[in-house]
């Protein structure tokens, strides 16, 4: 019930950005969705204001939801996106650093595109390397599983010949 509660679910997205082999996974994937979806809208001639509103209720973690809704406040008083990027702490420096490019140069949508391309890449890559990780102590697990029940069946077995 909780984790149902504004509060709750922020810090569990908090917890889960923080955890050793999860938190980077997040973190690339929820800047990906960030790039993908301010990329579409911008391109499509929605204004930033309003494509970073949409943005910030389609974002699937809390906390990076709340970073996307100080990003708009931030720019509404001027800044630009790149500085409010930076003191959010949220964001990596390579993206940070390709939207400041992105600002400078005009090519904003383009460069959010290739910051969703990049992280979804390497997001895919970080899934992949867990899942190789992850196979190996399947098998230990089930082999001690079946040595245990080998042990528990043969037992009985070993009892019983030694009677007789």
């Amino acid at each position: 019930m909780y984790l149902k509660t504004p509060h709750g679910q922020y810090n569990f997205d908090d917890f889960v950005l923080r955890v050793p082999l999860l938190g980077p996974l997040v973190k690339r994937l929820s800047i990906a969705q960030f790039s993908r979806t301010l990329s579409a809208l911008y391109s499509g001639g929605v204004s930033i204001t309003k494509s970073l509103k949409l943005v910030s209720g389609g974002m699937s973690n809390v906390v990076m939801e709340k970073a996307v809704e100080d990003l708009l406040k931030n720019l509404k008083e001027g800044e630009t996106l790149a500085a409010t990027l930076r003191s959010g702490g949220i964001f990596t420096n390579m993206s940070i650093s390709m939207i400041s490019i992105g600002e400078e140069t005009g090519t904003l949508d383009k460069m959010l595109d290739e910051i969703a391309g990049f992280y979804e890449m390497q997001a895919d890559t970080m899934l992949r390397a867990m899942a190789g990780l992850i196979e190996p102590v399947v098998i230990v697990f089930v082999g001690c599983f079946v040595a245990l029940l080998i042990v528990a069946l043969g037992m009985p077995l070993l009892n019983l010949v030694s009677i007789l």
